[in-house]
């Protein structure tokens, strides 16, 4: 969790410092084609009455670095011209798929009814796809949850090994059998049994 921490920050913070531009080609080389007055640009700058736009992005990156997704609701005018833009906490979304088309999403904030949201008032963004191509997408988070699981089941084991005295947990023992002690004569089969044995 110490390092997890910093590492949302920093990259939150990297994210935030970047302002979007727009251009009007495709052509990103062309700086000079740059749209400083396109309706995007004013928009977020200001993408709503508690935002700047830095603060904005940061908390975007927040979202995505730790749930894998982030979902940004559309504020309308009565001409249903877009006024402002709104991040919703990726905690309370949950998508509801419909088949061929992008997803409506649920908002399910606690103590108040749920909010269905149409496709077309929000925008989902995703950390990186899914192989199913799900619209929560993933993040680093979950990825480094699972390195640490692995990390803290292996430091369990190490204790629980040090606490029986560092006993190894299987051991082989020679059997007075002759018969088994006769297969034991075939070098492929005690090295077999070896290898089989130390992979246990």
């Amino acid at each position: 969790s110490a390092l997890i921490f910093p590492c949302v920050r920093y990259t939150a913070d990297a994210m935030g410092s970047a302002n979007l531009k727009v251009y009007q080609t495709n052509d990103d080389t062309n700086k000079s084609n740059e749209d400083k007055e396109h309706q995007f640009r004013k928009l977020i700058k200001q993408p709503n009455l508690g935002q700047s736009e830095q603060t904005f992005l940061t908390f975007i990156a927040v979202l995505l670095c730790v749930t894998g997704f982030a979902v940004i609701e559309k504020e309308r005018n009565v001409l249903g011209e877009v006024i402002g833009l709104w991040p919703l906490r990726s905690d309370w979304l949950q998508p509801i798929p419909r088949r061929g088309q992008l997803p409506d999403w649920k908002y399910d904030i606690p103590g108040e009814k749920p909010k269905v949201l149409k496709a077309d008032d929000v925008i989902p963004i995703t950390y990186a796809d899914t192989i199913d191509n799900s619209p929560t997408g993933i993040g680093p988070l979950e990825a480094a949850l699972r390195n640490m699981g692995i990390g803290d089941a292996l430091t369990d084991f190490i204790r629980g090994f040090m606490e029986r005295g560092a006993m190894p947990m299987y051991v082989a023992i020679p059997h007075d059998d002759p018969y088994t002690q006769a297969l034991w004569k075939d070098q492929a089969t005690a090295d077999a049994y070896r290898e089989k044995f130390r992979q246990r």
